[in-house]
């Protein structure tokens, strides 16, 4: 319910939205239907849901042999057990420590505690293994970059549209991005270097480490990440503000990066209406003190302090509220003793970490070469930046490419293998064995070998003259215009002894 008939929910929406029910011949068989269908079950947007949380209640011990009652559920959140069956799986600790401290929390069956051990050590292991946190950041910090420049170019023509003139910082191609994740501060630099590429790297770290990234926008809102030879698909569920941090659905999983703390700003992270100041402007109040109420959905909720300090209203009584509003600013009575987050130093442990080069193809064809120097060049003069890294190895490509007297051959190859019976066989025959005995001839060692070009061109002249059927003949040379087109460079040139003086 509450849901139209694309599967959106509208913005007025309860907050109990639906029902899940699995069912199956006996309460186990249901029991991992359920699982199944939690564990498939695809939430995307700012909704915050307690999938995750029932997925792994479900797999405890004392659900699946039924050993629950009314207060089994409560008694798992009063010992704090719910907590340290999924926060732990974060922490290093190895199965011992893990069960100890399962054991510690609450009288709870040896079943359980060694259940708590296996879920997070075991799976835990795995899951550092496919998708660490470094992954996680590096996906998020594309994300962000790539919602920068697609915001910045909009608001640009926008502003043209509208015969304003847009100031040039809207089109930057660098972005500084910082994300907390559990507790770690990464300062990365995004460096967009073509239309769906960024290079990402650590702010103060070695301008020669770095990762590729590309990224394409799907059609349902979410991105496909290629980074290091591996494929992601993240949703971008909540972008983030002063008081939330992003959020992102990264193949499945969760992932929720925190705000940075600032405790001098009072901030609500849920919509409502500020209903009553409990202490005047400029009043000191001490940490955990409630210093005003709000009303959500019909209910009244204190705003405590998290420091000590002087406040000072920004909003007043009646003013409605939205997620990361500003309410109140504290000046600090001791600020030193305010917990910031770890700032991250040292190398990422992300694949494809070391530069563009460090993944590629050590052995690509010369037309390879030839397009990937091109597309590399073209994009530094889009706007795009072109590092002085790949500048160098853009040269180097076109350079090596040019100068391989097998690139005519590789160039007509690619463009003869789609005429595979599409043309008449002798034909295609002849112009393969052409190409054949050219690499032949270059793999035996040969120097100064030039393909003959003006032969492969006459042959597909004279067998054009040969069709009477003029519509015929007008299809043959429609279907062979591309195969000629990258002929052509190579017949106008005649300079002998210069290699690549046809490119």
């Amino acid at each position: 319910f509450s849901m139209d008939s694309s599967g959106s929910i509208h913005e007025f929406a309860d907050s109990q939205f639906g029902h899940l029910f699995a069912n199956g011949p006996d309460r186990e068989q249901a029991r991992r239907n359920m699982a199944l269908a939690l564990k498939e079950l695809s939430i995307r947007g700012d909704i915050s849901t307690t999938v995750d949380y029932i997925s792994k209640l479900i797999e405890l011990p004392d659900f699946v042999d039924n050993r629950i009652d009314t207060g089994w559920l409560d008694a798992l959140i009063k010992k704090n057990m719910d907590k340290a069956i999924f926060s732990l799986e974060e922490e290093d600790e190895d199965m011992d420590e893990v069960a100890a401290t399962a054991q510690k929390l609450g009288n709870l069956s040896t079943k359980n505690s060694l259940y708590f051990a296996t879920s997070t050590s075991i799976p835990r292991a795995k899951k550092s293994k496919s998708m660490n946190n470094h992954t996680s950041v590096v996906i998020g910090a594309t994300v962000l970059a790539y919602d920068l420049c697609f915001n910045g170019e909009k608001e640009f023509n926008e502003a043209l549209q509208k015969g304003q003139l847009p100031p040039k910082t809207l089109l930057t191609m660098e972005h500084n991005v910082e994300l907390i994740l559990i507790g770690v501060k990464y300062k990365l630099c995004c460096t967009r270097t073509g239309p769906d590429s960024f290079y990402v790297a650590l702010q103060d770290g070695n301008s020669k480490d770095y990762v590729q990234t590309n990224i394409r926008a799907l059609s349902d809102g979410g991105f496909l990440i290629a980074m290091g030879g591996k494929s992601h698909v993240a949703y971008l569920t909540r972008k983030g503000d002063a008081a939330t941090g992003m959020r992102l659905n990264i193949g499945g999983a969760n992932v929720d990066f925190s705000p940075d703390y600032d405790p001098a700003s009072l901030r609500t992270d849920v919509a409502g209406k500020l209903v009553k100041k409990l202490v005047e402007d400029g009043a000191h109040v001490s940490k955990g003190q409630a210093y005003a109420e709000i009303e959500v959905m019909k209910m009244f909720m204190p705003l405590k302090v998290e420091e000590s300090g002087i406040l000072s209203w920004n909003s007043n009584e009646g003013a409605a509220l939205a997620p990361g509003n500003l309410i109140a600013s504290l000046e600090l009575e001791n600020p030193d003793n305010v917990a910031t987050a770890d700032i991250f130093e040292g190398v990422l442990d992300v694949e494809g970490w070391g530069g563009e080069f460090a993944l590629t193809n050590n052995n690509p064809g010369a037309h390879i070469l030839l397009r990937r120097g091109l597309e590399r060049i073209g994009q530094g003069m889009a706007g795009y930046i072109l590092t002085e890294e790949s500048l160098e190895q853009a040269m180097t490509d076109l350079y090596d490419a040019v100068t391989d007297p097998t690139l005519p051959v590789f160039e007509m190859d690619e463009q003869l293998s789609v005429l595979s019976g599409r043309i008449s066989a002798p034909l295609y025959n002849d112009l393969t064995t052409m190409i054949s005995e050219f690499k032949k001839a270059c793999e035996d060692g040969g120097e100064g070998l030039r393909f003959p070009a003006e032969k492969f061109d006459q042959a597909l002249t004279d067998h054009a003259s040969f069709i009477k059927d003029a519509s015929e003949r007008a299809a043959f040379v429609a279907l062979t215009t591309p195969l000629r087109d990258v002929t052509l460079p190579y017949i106008k040139s005649h300079s002998s002894g210069v290699a690549g003086a046809e490119r």
